[in-house]
Parts: structure tokens; C-alpha cells; sequence
């Protein structure tokens, strides 16, 4: 009989059906993982929602309180918990490992906090009524402290899980294998939560206390079967220095952390183009702050949770794919298109071109139906740039990092990301609680103010735009695609070398041929546009007449901008592209990728064309605004493509295939 193939990692050996059992295992505790513990993040905005129904204007449940619960308790412990585990799990040895030993010990108080939220009224009530006699208080605040209590006790012990079970990947599997079980794994993440969505997330309000305890059952099924079943081989003895500091006095190991902590700091901060990465996240972060609050939008936009939940899984579902196609597809066109390109690019147009539709929401709804095929619709459009992204971002992050120090410089990108989330969350929240005031005082109903988060991440989105453009300057003017010098200051030499990619050059007639292409988009739309509001103008004449007049002016004012700017760009870049022809010289500096730009410029007019259809079924107001805003969005693509434009001509491009090979040699 031939004898079984061997893989190996470290002191483990597996045969093929004791690797194939490992990945099973892994896949039913990521399951288990992403489904129970995602149970307080979806379920507890749906008990709050029913409290406060339950309870208006009761001040235990404003929405400073509902923003601690949701995000600050979480991000608090996102910036300490998690970096003290994983430095304490690195240097932990014993007979189970380093990384179960932590799941294991965090088992039993993660199954008790669901079983908490689970019966939070009821302690709430029981709770209240022992403290009765020193502290008049009700039920309701109580209820809110044990939410509180579990809350912080929930999210201590998740930051162990998640901060380890990641590493377990890197000490248990087979190199060759690593890529094929994360994406498995991963497949299986969002996989089992858009299945949770779609059948289940509609039993929220009424039965969340069933899908807590069946949730905590099934963490503690699943998660101890993966830890029983799964072994961890002998780790490599601690280095002189890990033994030092652990077996040190608290006086030496508090001087050592001092230390550590100042060079971590000044290390991060060694050259402005970290600065300008971190802000690209900072400023997402603070963009974002206001969402904690996007499941009491969609229900003051009338989207109830079984539709929210379907809408919810199926986009889970279609992510699910898009990874998928991504990892077999687009592989290839990340590398030729390079990852920082396609990141910053996609910074750019994100940023710019979603500036209009930010307030939409200020002047109505979409039908719930409609509203559901618009979401859906937009998440088929977008699935493959969304893949692209996803096996993109994480390679623009190594080739970008320096290499020595990678682990810190992302700790460094973590903290500073989850600051703003937790001073911010409870600022927007109090603005909202005065929000809400102010609505009611003017006749408007409070719950009104939730179509306000987008308005907060309005001049936001502009600066993370423009954090995009300094990185990719910086990152061009230090290498970029022809070998970026990585500051590091710790080094020699001063600087790390980031390996090139098989990056090819922007062909000069291919950008030539690409602007047809967008010379037929920007026609299209410029006539559809105003014929749209014609027709509207034509054949919905009622009441509302006058409206109709604003039907053609406000759009036509950004449509004709949009010719004239579409005219003055092409020029710019029709002149460039000429040159660089004439020349010869294939890699001029400011061309634009022309396909890459056409991956993210189609989706974004594929979702104007999903707006303007949407638009057939509202009308008054929010009609006028919706193709105001799409108008607008088309002229503000044109000022995507010359920031672009602009971004590119400082940026070295990559070497001709020849002079690559040349060099190799």
C-alpha cells in the first residue's frame, strides 16, 4: 500500500483525513463564533427599541445610554483587552497550547452573559425590588444597569476569543493550506449570519430570550467540541527576554512597558505617510460614530425586522459569493492593478461620489419593498468590486507596513481607530438626545432625528478623500510601485524595501480607447436625466405641480455641469495619454489605470441607474430630492476622476515588464 502523504507545522504531523477533520472542527467553532456571539449586536437595538416603546421619554434609555451599551463598553475593551492577550497568549506554554487554554477560560462567563441578556428584565425587576428599601429606583433603570453589567462582562471575554483564534490559523496549520481554510472559514462567517438573518432575526421582539438561550447552548456545544477536538503542538522555548520580563518584579515589568509603550508611539509615528494612513482610518471612524444608531433608522424608515433581516441575509449571501468569486476570478487583476491602487482609488470615488446621498433620507422613504430592492439590487452591483476589495485590502496593508514591525504598526492602526468610536459615540449621542428634543418642540416626532446619522458623516467623507490622496502622493514620491522604501528608522539602512508585484504599466492607447467608454456613460445619463424628469413632469401632474419646475432645474443644473466638467477633464486626460504616445514612454507619469477606473466607475453609475429606477415609485418631495442627488452624483464622478488625475502625477509608475526582468537578473 502507498503510504499517506505527511503535512506538517511545527511539532504537528497530520495525514490528509486528520487535516481535513481539523478544518471541520475549525469551521463548526468559527460558526458557532460568528453566530452566538453576534447575538447582543443584533438582538439587544431590538430590546432597547421595545423598552423605549415601553417607556417613552424615560431618561434611562436615551441615547447616550444606547450608544454605551452598543459601542463604547465594546471599544474601551477593544484598545486594552485585546493587546494584553495576545502579547500574554504569545508567551504562554503548557500542556494545551497557548491560544485554547483562552477559549476554554472564556467559555463559561461568555454562556453566562447570553443567559444574562437572556433574562435581563427579570433580573432587572428582582433587582429592583431588593434595593427598594435604599434606593428608590425602577425596574426599567435596573434592567438597564444588569444590560450594562452583562454587556462589559460579554465583550471582555469575546475580546479573548477574538483576539486568539485568529493566531490558532498561523501555529496549527500546513503554510500550503493556510489560504484555503481561511477562506473556508471565512465563507463560513458570513455564511451562517446571513443564514441567522434571513430565517431567524424576525423572531427578535418577541423572542429573544429563546434565541439567547439556544444561542448560548450552541456556543457551548460547538466551541468546546472545537477545543476538545483541536490540539496545539510545543511551541519554541521563550527567548532570554520573554523569560525576563515574565519572571520579573511588577516594578520591572511597569519601567519595561513605559518603554515599550514611548518606542511603540514614536516607531508608528516615524514618517507622515503612516500619519496619513491612520488618519484614513481615524476619520472613517469618526464618520461612522453616528451608526451605532442604524437599527432605529431603518425603523424610522418603516423597514420592520422581518424585512430588515431578509434584506440583511440576503446581502449576507451575495457577500458570501462575491468573496468566492473574488478569491478565483479577481486574484490576478489585484496584483496587475496593484492593492494600494485599487484601495485608494476606491477611497477616492467612495468618498466622493457618496457625498450627495448622505441626507436623502431628510426629505423621505423609499416604500419598504422598494427600499429592500434597492439594497439588494445595489449589493448584486457592487458584489465583485466588493470582493476585489476584500482580497486586496489586507496585501496593501504588508506591502505597506514595514515588515519587522508589522504586528505594532496595525496595533498602533487598531487604537487609534477604536479612540474616536468611544470619545465620539457618546458626543453624537448627546446631540442626538438634543436633536430629539428640539424635533418635538416644532411638532416633529422624535424618532425623526435618526436620519440625521448620515448628516454627521457628511464632511467626513471629503477629509478620509483627501487622507487617500497624501497617502498615495507620499507612498508614490518614497517608491511607490517600483520598490516603496517603507520607512523604519530602527533599521540600518533607515528604510524597508516592500517586494515589487507583477504590476503592469498604463498603456497609453488603452486610456485613449477607455475615455469612448466613459464619453458613452456621461451621454447616456445626461439624456436620461432630463428626459426622466420630463416624463415626470409630463405625466405625474397633480397636486403637487409645483414641485414639477424643480424636476428640471435642480437636476439640469448638475447635468450640464457634468457635460462641461466631463469635457474639461477628458481634454486633460486625452492630452496626457497623447503625449505619453507620441513619446513612446508607455509608463508616464499621470496616467489613470483605465480598467480599473471603469471596475469602480460602472458600479457607481449601475447604482444611478438602480436610484432612478426606484424613483418611479415615490413622489413629491423626495422624488425631486432623489434625482437632484443622482444629478449631482454623476457631476461629482467627474470630480472623482480628476482627483485621480491629480493624485496620479506625482506617483512613480511601475517598470516596463523588461526592465523588471532585467533587474531580477
Amino acid at each position: 500500500m502507498p503510504s499517506q502523504k505527511l503535512y506538517k507545522c511545527g511539532s504537528l504531523t497530520y495525514t490528509t483525513s486528520k487535516l481535513v477533520m481539523v478544518f471541520f472542527w475549525l469551521f463548526v467553532g468559527g460558526t458557532v463564533l460568528s453566530v452566538c456571539l453576534s447575538l447582543p449586536g443584533s438582538l439587544l437595538p431590538v430590546q432597547l427599541r421595545v423598552m423605549s416603546e415601553a417607556n417613552p421619554g424615560a431618561a434611562a434609555l436615551s441615547d447616550r445610554v444606547k450608544i454605551i451599551l452598543l459601542g463604547t463598553i465594546g471599544g474601551v475593551l477593544n484598545m486594552t483587552v485585546c493587546p494584553y492577550i495576545s502579547v500574554v497568549s504569545d508567551m504562554r506554554r503548557g500542556k494545551w497550547g497557548r491560544r485554547i487554554p483562552y477559549i476554554i477560560m472564556s467559555l463559561p462567563p461568555l454562556v453566562l452573559s447570553l443567559i444574562l441578556f437572556a433574562f435581563n428584565r427579570q433580573f432587572g425587576a428582582v433587582l429592583s425590588r431588593i434595593v427598594q428599601p435604599w434606593w428608590n429606583t425602577t425596574p426599567l433603570t435596573m434592567t438597564v444597569l444588569v444590560l450594562g453589567v452583562t454587556m462589559f462582562i460579554f465583550q471582555f471575554f469575546n475580546m479573548w476569543v477574538n483576539s486568539v483564534i485568529w493566531y490558532l490559523f498561523n501555529d496549527i496549520i500546513p503554510p500550503e493550506f493556510f489560504s484555503r481554510v481561511m477562506a473556508v472559514f471565512r465563507i463560513g462567517l458570513s455564511g451562517s449570519v446571513a443564514i441567522y438573518n434571513y430565517f431567524f432575526f424576525k423572531f427578535a421582539e418577541n423572542h429573544s430570550t429563546i434565541m439567547y438561550l439556544v444561542g448560548a447552548g450552541l456556543y457551548a456545544v460547538g466551541m468546546g467540541l472545537m477545543c476538545f477536538f483541536v490540539r496545539e503542538g510545543e511551541y519554541p522555548p521563550l527567548t532570554e527576554e520573554q523569560l525576563r520580563l515574565k519572571n520579573a518584579s511588577l516594578g520591572e515589568r511597569l519601567v519595561g512597558k513605559i518603554k515599550g509603550f514611548r518606542d511603540f508611539v514614536t516607531d508608528s509615528f516615524c514618517h507622515r505617510v503612516y500619519t496619513y494612513r491612520y488618519m484614513m482610518g481615524v476619520i472613517g471612524a469618526i464618520s461612522g460614530a453616528a451608526w451605532g444608531f442604524g437599527y432605529f433608522l431603518n425603523g424610522e424608515l418603516g423597514i420592520n425586522d422581518e424585512l430588515l433581516g431578509k434584506i440583511s441575509g440576503v446581502q449576507g449571501i451575495i457577500g458570501t459569493v462575491g468573496i468566492m468569486l473574488a478569491s478565483v476570478l479577481t486574484a490576478e487583476l489585484a496584483n496587475r492593478w496593484h492593492p494600494a491602487r485599487i484601495i485608494l482609488y476606491n477611497a477616492v470615488f467612495a468618498a466622493i461620489v457618496a457625498l450627495p446621498f448622505n441626507v436623502r433620507w431628510l426629505f423621505g422613504t423609499y416604500p419598504p419593498q422598494v427600499y429592500a430592492i434597492f439594497c439588494i439590487v445595489s449589493s448584486v452591483i457592487n458584489v465583485a468590486l466588493s470582493g476585489l476589495l476584500v482580497i486586496s485590502e489586507q496585501p496593501f496593508e504588508m506591502l505597506f507596513f514595514p515588515k519587522s514591525k508589522y504586528g505594532a504598526f496595525c496595533a498602533m492602526q487598531a487604537l487609534l481607530r477604536s479612540t474616536p468610536g468611544i470619545v465620539l459615540g457618546v458626543l453624537v449621542a448627546w446631540v442626538f438626545d438634543m436633536l430629539a428634543v428640539v424635533l418635538t418642540n416644532h411638532g416633529i416626532h422624535p424618532e425623526f432625528r435618526y436620519r440625521f446619522i448620515s448628516v454627521w458623516a457628511l464632511p467626513w467623507t471629503g477629509l478620509t478623500a483627501l487622507m487617500a490622496y497624501k497617502v498615495y502622493t507620499h507612498w508614490g514620491k518614497l517608491g511607490g510601485y517600483n520598490g516603496f522604501q517603507r520607512p523604519a528608522p530602527w533599521m540600518p539602512e533607515g528604510h524597508e524595501t516592500a517586494p515589487n508585484l507583477p504590476c503592469r504599466p498604463v498603456k497609453p492607447h488603452h486610456l485613449l480607447k477607455s475615455l469612448y467608454a466613459f464619453d458613452a456613460s456621461f451621454a447616456l445619463f445626461i439624456i436620461l436625466i432630463p428626459l426622466y424628469a420630463f416624463w415626470q413632469c409630463r405625466w405625474r401632474a397633480d397636486a403637487e405641480t409645483a414641485l414639477f419646475k424643480h424636476y428640471l432645474l435642480w437636476p439640469g443644473i448638475f447635468v450640464v455641469a457634468t457635460a462641461l466638467g466631463w469635457l474639461i477633464v477628458r481634454q486633460q486626460l486625452h492630452a496626457r495619454a497623447a503625449k505619453a504616445l507620441a513619446e513612446g514612454n508607455g509608463s508616464r507619469i499621470g496616467l489613470l489605470h483605465p480598467w480599473l477606473m471603469l471596475f469602480l466607475f460602472i458600479p457607481h453609475l449601475l447604482d444611478l441607474a438602480n436610484i432612478i429606477f426606484c424613483n418611479f415609485f415615490v413622489r413629491g418631495l423626495f422624488g425631486v430630492a432623489n434625482l437632484t442627488m443622482t444629478a449631482a452624483s454623476l457631476f461629482l464622478l467627474v470630480v472623482a476622476i480628476a482627483v485621480l488625475a491629480r493624485m496620479e502625477r506625482d506617483v512613480a509608475p511601475p517598470p516596463e515588464p523588461e526592465v523588471a526582468e532585467q533587474k531580477q537578473a
